[in-house]
Order: C-alpha cells, then sequence, then structure tokens
C-alpha cells in the first residue's frame, strides 16, 4: 500500500518525514507541476494527503483517488486560505484541525476527522501543534476505521484577511517576524 503526500511547506515536509518513518511507503511531492494524473497512476496511492497546500488539485486527481486535506479551521467555518491568520485576526485563541476528502469545491468535502488546535504562542508552536495534529489523523485514516461526515454549511462566507491586515506583519499576535516569514 503506498501513499503520497503532498507538502512544500518547512513544517508539512518535517511531517512527512515523521510519516515516512512509520510508513516506508509514503512518496513526497513538494512541486505542484507533478500533481498530474499521470504522474499519480505511476505511484497508485491509496491515499493523497495535503497538508497546508496552496494549489488547486485536478479534478481528474480528486474523482480518481482519495484526497485528503487539513484545513486549520472548524469547517465549514474560515474556508479558503490564510485560515491560521484570518482566526489570529480576529481574536480565536482556539480552533480545529479538520481532516475531509477533497470534492469539486473548496473546503467543502466529507470530513474525517477533527482535533482540538490552539493558536496560542509563537508560529513554531502552532505548527507544531498542527504536525502533532495531522500525524495523528494521517494514521487513523490509514487504518481505515473513520467514516466521513458530509459537512454542514449554512452559506458560511469564505473569510479572508481585510485590506487592514494585507501583510501579515500587520497580525496583532506574538509571532515574531521570522516565523512570520515561515508562513509562505
Amino acid at each position: 500500500m503506498t501513499f503520497l503526500f503532498c507538502a512544500y511547506r518547512h513544517w508539512a515536509t518535517g511531517l512527512y518525514k515523521l510519516l515516512s518513518k512509520r510508513y516506508k511507503n509514503m512518496v513526497l511531492l513538494n512541486d505542484p507541476k507533478k500533481l498530474t494524473l499521470n504522474h499519480v497512476k505511476k505511484i497508485n496511492p491509496k491515499f493523497i494527503f495535503f497538508p497546508d497546500w496552496s494549489w488547486i488539485v485536478p479534478q481528474t486527481i480528486i474523482e480518481n483517488y482519495k484526497c485528503v486535506c487539513f484545513h486549520e479551521s472548524d469547517l465549514p467555518k474560515f474556508r479558503g486560505g490564510s485560515p491560521i491568520q484570518n482566526q489570529i485576526i480576529r481574536g480565536i485563541k482556539k480552533t480545529k484541525t479538520t481532516a475531509f476528502f477533497m470534492n469539486d469545491k473548496i473546503d467543502s468535502g466529507d470530513i474525517l476527522l477533527k482535533k482540538s488546535l490552539s493558536l496560542q504562542g509563537t508560529l513554531d508552536e502552532i505548527f507544531q501543534r498542527m504536525i502533532k495534529n495531522d500525524y495523528e489523523m494521517v494514521i487513523k485514516i490509514i487504518k481505515g476505521t473513520i467514516k466521513p461526515i458530509p459537512i454542514v454549511s449554512k452559506n458560511i462566507p469564505t473569510k479572508r484577511r481585510t485590506i487592514k491586515f494585507k501583510n501579515r506583519k500587520d497580525i496583532p499576535h506574538t509571532i515574531n517576524e521570522e516565523n512570520l516569514n515561515k508562513v509562505n
């Protein structure tokens, strides 16, 4: 059984390294240009994991493989990009990591798992908690004992950073400038 892990940010590739110690058949893809149906067919993964992925996944891949995305919000709240920053600027201190099956809409697929996530502390501290959550969730998903639950959305809009917080350095939080550069 093979698993594909799509990650490019420092914290997410660190998560891959942890998982690949446990699962020797975990393959890393860190270049969005290589995420094609032909390339994925060669790997033939049981699951494709997307922690903090920033690109649209081709529909042909979503339709043919079990694509699991990890989103740092209590979906359906804070769909879309920059969920951590969007919650911090609104004063939210506790949220969830949500693992869900991807579909043809952004952050709208059936939910597999949710785990509590504190947004307090430095960005590095938040990333460490994200890694722990994602690691535990991937293991549970691979074990295959989870039943997906349809996402319940009552027209909750996608929350985005406002013009006031156009630059990450403007986000009022304990994140220092060095850590902010690690976000993107």
